[in-house]
């Protein structure tokens, strides 16, 4: 029972060291048979194994091993207390033995097995710490014994988890940030390829192998420090590190770990992020130059709006920029016709030096800057052949620079700077061309006062639009500004922060509240690194917040911070969902609202999420390793196309539309990701089914408004254009009949003379029979076309459903009927329409209900499809609780089936060719009687005809 090589391994060194703990001189480690009433040995010194073996015989009474759950003594001296006491009185002795302890072996509370010590001495056993020492050093090596056979259990679990570390694995390479993942011996088992990317190493050189083996020893130091306080501690650990990369130079990273653990608790490993903040903190280093070139600036500006006269704007700028620039001279000239002349020179004493040389715009340095606009540096003006003027070159400076002073396009003079040892300026021409324009400015206090106020209101705008909350707070707490974005992360107002300077601390979550003291003070000029804490919104809600903050100093020594919170509460969210288990990804696919699954490459389902579930109507537990094509399509074969071979075809994946399968009329799109791990040997796609029936109907619903647009602005210019010449004929038919009236009399005369004469071939009489006629037949049809115009256009451009005038039904058919007899002539045959006697005027649109009968009209009219096609019209009164008008319109056509009945009212379906319907006339008409408080109801057979009864309240 006791054979196994870790028992005996674990057992032997329990022994050790309780022999080295108590001195002892031999001794054994015995445990348990399966029986469970006697002590074999399994690991021993000092004696040989068959008198070790008879000592546990020994102690095998029931008496002793239930009653072995303290410190026991037996020895020379000791008073016998029954069978077990005898036998050692007399086996010590033998053995050369004095004293023998007995320590019990135990785990989770039971006690499995005994340590036996012996001692040739005798030595002080009464002292209470090393009683408790070998207690306790029994109860670990008790369980450690008892986690040895476990050992074999966790094979074979570890099997089982292999899947579920695989997703997991699956969804860690997915994640942007360097991923790696150490065992609880500090080993790497797991690295995402941005981690390898990053560290510019490969898997093989890392795998397997300890931080000491991959890394310098005084990083693998700290990194090993930090993770057995991690493991130790539990929990989640987050801190800064800087690390010389091979190939990428110092970079400056955040380190996230997070413990994982079995489902024990026990730790097994630690996950870790990276996140490279090396971008960020160069960009607080630019920031912090800058911020120390604004003093500086700041500083200049303000010494010169103190000053009014150009004489102390001129001197405090050439003081304030030697002081700055700790040049060897400093000049300023202005322009003065094609001349520089000399206003302003620091130190004042080389004044004598430099007054009396001016320089003309187009020559030397000087000159040259200033007609071109550009700073030009030179760092040896002996060699430069840019210098042309002899004095500059013997007056022993060495490097000089020239910035042109200009103010809104206009070039108002020129700063010098010249050092006496080899300097180069360029590497500050940003600072000093910015030093250049704060004095050009300052040269015109107007337009500096009107840029600064400017500026300001530009930084106030930019602020004011940014998303991130900011914040500038002076020392005593009091903020001297707070943008609008504020209350959209903590819910409380800018004005709310002024009012109250201790809000910002009252809505900081309590747990957070002492690591935000610390944080929130810094070093003047220099960046806070980014801190991460909660607040509680005036709504109750906690959001978590990324904070950094600048220290600042104003040259009146006022402190102001200025501090930017950005609400990060979804990408911790989303950082914590990283370090989840199989559990956590199940969650994450449940809590998507299109259904998702995870099918392997063999097609069997290895996961999928509730919405899929209800999708498909199984349940989880049914399609898990089952076929995809059996236990969700019913089908026995692999469908056609299949979504996952067509991504593993077309990595990473593909994208499809098709009819839904479980909603007919609805249109899906189905995206297969493609997934695959060749150590592993694990393949397969991740297939998500979204429902973009929306999506197309508003696609149809926007090409057709835009067609039906389009025709209703062609109607009604026909019917403009038509309408114009025919005005023309109706007008001028009655002035042609009075010119007839007036020659007609001379024409009578004439014929009374010539009574044999023909007259167009016709007799006088008949003549102007036909001549009236025709004159008559001109004015009616130009009627006709006028009424027919006036229908076109109240048809295309109907008026509000709820606009109600008292109407003559039957008139309203009669006019229906007539705009769509143009259809009746080819495909119908019996044209029938009833009235009731005596039918009541209502109130309603007429336009509108003409509309509504002639699209049902015409839809009839098309269903035609017998030699005695027929259709009739009846409007009847129907008495009742409510009476209610029915117009009636029934034909013999095709009739239609339970599915289209069921869809004729939903824009844009129609069952005819393309160029007969768009699929929106029932659709408008059912919506223009519901306007008008009515209903349509429709009943068919196919191949028998249909009937469409309007039903209209009568008030």
């Amino acid at each position: 029972m006791y054979d196994s090589k870790g028992v005996q391994i674990v057992a032997k060194k329990g022994l050790e060291t309780l022999a080295c703990c108590s001195s002892a001189d031999a001794g054994g480690i015995f445990l348990h048979d399966a029986r469970g009433d006697h002590l074999q040995l399994i690991a021993g010194y000092g004696m040989d194994e068959e008198t070790l073996s008879a000592l546990g015989e020994a102690f095998s009474g029931e008496d002793l091993l239930h009653g072995a759950n303290k410190w026991t003594l037996h020895g020379r001296d000791a008073k016998p207390a029954g069978s077990v006491d005898g036998v050692l009185k007399n086996f010590l002795p033998d053995q050369g033995m004095d004293r023998l302890i007995s320590i019990p072996l135990t785990a989770e509370e039971a006690i499995s097995g005994l340590a036996i010590l012996c001692h040739k001495r005798r030595w002080p056993v009464s002292s209470a710490n090393l009683e408790k020492t070998l207690l306790a050093l029994g109860d670990t090596i008790g369980i450690a014994l008892s986690n040895a056979f476990r050992l074999e259990k966790l094979e074979g679990m570890r099997e089982k988890a292999a899947f579920s570390l695989y997703e997991l694995q699956m969804l860690l390479k997915a994640i942007p940030l360097p991923v790696y993942v150490r065992d609880k011996h500090g080993r790497y088992t797991f690295l995402n390829q941005k981690y390898l990317e990053f560290t510019r190493r490969n898997a093989n050189e890392l795998l397997g192998k300890t931080v000491f083996e991959c890394w310098p020893v005084e990083d693998a130091r700290v990194y090993h420090d930090r993770d057995i306080e991690l493991m130790r501690h539990g929990g989640f650990q987050r801190y800064k590190f800087r690390k010389r990369w091979a190939g990428s130079g110092l970079r400056h990273v955040i380190f996230n770990k997070v413990c994982l653990k079995d489902q024990d608790g026990n730790v097994t490993g630690l996950l870790g992020i990276i996140e490279d903040m090396t971008d960020s903190f160069d960009a607080q280093q630019r920031l912090r130059q800058k911020l120390g070139e604004l003093e500086s600036l700041y500083a200049v500006s303000k010494g010169l709006q103190e000053q009014i006269s150009l004489g102390a704007v001129i001197k405090n700028a050439v003081d304030e920029i030697h002081r700055i620039t700790a040049a060897d001279l400093v000049l300023l000239f202005l322009c003065s016709g094609e001349e520089l002349h000399l206003k302003g020179i620091a130190p004042g004493h080389l004044g004598s030096v430099w007054r009396n040389i001016p320089v003309h715009k187009e020559e030397c340095l000087c000159g040259w800057a200033l007609r071109t606009r550009k700073s030009l540096f030179s760092q040896d003006v002996s060699r430069d052949e840019r210098v042309t003027r002899d004095e500059c070159r013997m007056l022993g400076y060495k490097s000089f620079a020239a910035i042109p002073l200009l103010a809104k396009g206009e070039k108002l003079g020129l700063l010098a700077l010249a050092s006496r040892t080899p300097r180069d300026f360029s590497r500050d021409a940003g600072f000093l061309g910015t030093l250049a324009n704060t004095v050009a400015l300052a040269l015109r206090n107007s337009q500096l006062h009107e840029r600064l106020s400017s500026q300001e209101r530009f930084l106030q705008q930019m602020m004011d639009i940014s998303i991130d909350w900011e914040y500038w707070r002076l020392d005593d707490g009091r903020f001297k500004y707070v943008s609008p974005s504020a209350e959209r992360i903590t819910g409380y107002s800018p004005r709310d922060f002024y009012r109250d300077p201790g809000l910002l601390e009252e809505i900081i979550h309590p747990e957070d509240r002492e690591a935000w003291k610390g944080c929130r003070y810094g070093v003047p000029g220099q960046g806070s690194d980014p801190f991460l804490f909660r607040i509680v919104r005036k709504d109750g809600q906690e959001r978590w917040i990324e904070h950094v903050h600048v220290r600042l100093s104003t040259s009146d020594k006022v402190q102001i911070i200025k501090a930017t919170n950005r609400d990060v509460t979804e990408e911790v969210t989303a950082r914590n969902a990283v370090l989840k288990s199989k559990i956590l990804l199940q969650a994450v696919f449940d809590g998507l609202s299109d259904p998702m699954l995870m099918i392997g490459d063999d097609l069997r389902v290895n996961m999928l999420n509730s919405a899929a579930s209800k999708y498909f109507e199984v349940s989880y537990d049914e399609v898990i390793g089952a076929s995809c094509y059996e236990v969700l399509m019913g089908k026995d074969r692999p469908c056609e196309p299949c979504f996952c071979r067509e991504a593993k075809k077309n990595p990473p994946y593909v994208r499809m539309e098709r009819q839904s399968a479980k909603v007919p009329g609805n249109v899906e799109e189905v995206r297969a990701y493609y997934f695959t791990n060749e150590k592993k040997g694990v393949e397969g796609a991740i297939v998500q089914i979204r429902d973009i029936t929306n999506e197309k109907n508003l696609e149809r619903e926007l090409m057709h408004s835009e067609r039906l647009s389009a025709i209703g602005l062609l109607s009604a210019g026909m019917a403009h254009e038509i309408n114009n010449p025919n005005n023309f004929i109706l007008f001028n038919i009655p002035i042609l009949k009075e010119y007839v009236d007036e020659i007609m009399p001379i024409l009578e005369s004439y014929a009374a003379d010539h009574p044999d004469m023909d007259f167009c071939g016709m007799p006088f009489d008949e003549f102007v029979q036909d001549l009236d006629k025709l004159l008559d037949n001109m004015e009616h049809g130009s009627k006709r076309i006028t009424d027919i115009i006036h229908r076109l256009r109240d048809y295309s451009m109907p008026g509000d459903p709820q606009f109600k005038d008292s109407i003559d039904v039957e008139s309203v058919i009669q006019k229906a009927v007539a705009l769509c007899r143009i259809r009746f002539k080819r495909r119908l045959r019996n044209l029938k329409i009833r009235c009731q006697e005596d039918l009541p005027n209502i109130r309603i649109n007429e336009q509108a209900l003409e509309q509504v009968l002639v699209n049902i009209i015409i839809n009839a009219v098309q269903s035609t499809d017998k030699a005695n096609s027929s259709i009739s019209i009846d409007a009847r009164l129907r008495r009742g609780k409510r009476r209610q008008l029915v117009i009636e319109v029934s034909d013999n056509g095709c009739g239609m089936s339970e599915e289209a009945l069921n869809m004729i009212f939903k824009p844009f379906y129609t069952t005819k060719a393309h160029d007969m319907g768009s699929g929106l006339g029932l659709y408008v008409s059912n919506n223009i009687i519901e306007a008008m408080g009515g209903q349509i109801r429709v009943e068919s057979k196919l191949g028998e005809g249909s009937k469409f009864s309007i039903m209209l309240p009568v008030e």
